[in-house]
């Protein structure tokens, strides 16, 4: 596996890149979601559009990490597979359109879409190390209602793992009628994403 990206998740995927030498991993780009100036939006965008290019000419499949994050399911309910995701947030709407973006390049892909990563080694800003920092100040501020869907890194890896073999291994005949059904449930949803594109 060759993998693009220096951070927490690359450097966990990094233990199994030896065992998949035809998938370029993207594990690079904004991991902040607010505050970020259009020009970081733009340069995620430029590597993914860099990085499709160079799938397309060696043949490799692409596994892009998404976001399974409020910003794109809500703050207000649970996240849903069945529905229609909707841009909660620029970030949000960035990440949809990443997602838009490699499915539209005709690049073989897997996209996953990723809860807040925990595990060792995370990096001090994010959600469990200012966590416990917050805690060992002795000052807490405890904000009613609000969730956080946790993963492994451990497990994120496990998954990745698991999804490149199994579609990979996967016959001709399952991958399209995997591609049907999702072709049926566009069909069948059109109205309902036609009023959300338009608002």
């Amino acid at each position: 596996m060759q993998i693009i990206g220096n951070g927490f998740l690359a450097t966990q995927l990094s233990l199994i890149a030896d065992r998949h030498p035809d998938v370029l991993a993207l594990a690079a780009g904004v991991s902040g979601t607010v505050g970020l100036a259009e020009q970081a939006y733009r340069r995620e965008s430029e590597l993914v559009e860099a990085t499709l290019a160079g799938c397309r000419r060696s043949g490799v499949t692409l596994l892009f990490f998404s976001t399974a994050s409020a910003a794109v399911y809500g703050a207000d309910r649970p996240g849903c597979e069945d529905e229609p995701v909707v841009a909660r947030s620029r970030y949000g709407q960035h990440k949809l359109a990443l997602e838009r973006q490699v499915r539209d390049s005709g690049v073989h892909h897997l996209i996953l879409r990723l809860a807040h990563l925990v595990g060792p080694g995370q990096p001090e800003h994010q959600l469990l190390p200012t966590l416990v920092r917050t805690v060992l100040s002795g000052r807490v501020t405890v904000q009613r209602q609000a969730t956080r869907d946790l993963l492994s890194v451990r497990h994120a890896v496990a998954v990745a793992k698991e999804a490149g073999r199994a579609w990979r291994s996967a016959s001709l005949s399952r991958r399209s009628a995997v591609l049907f059904t999702f072709r049926e449930l566009l069909a069948a949803r059109a109205a309902d994403l036609a009023a959300l594109i338009t608002g």
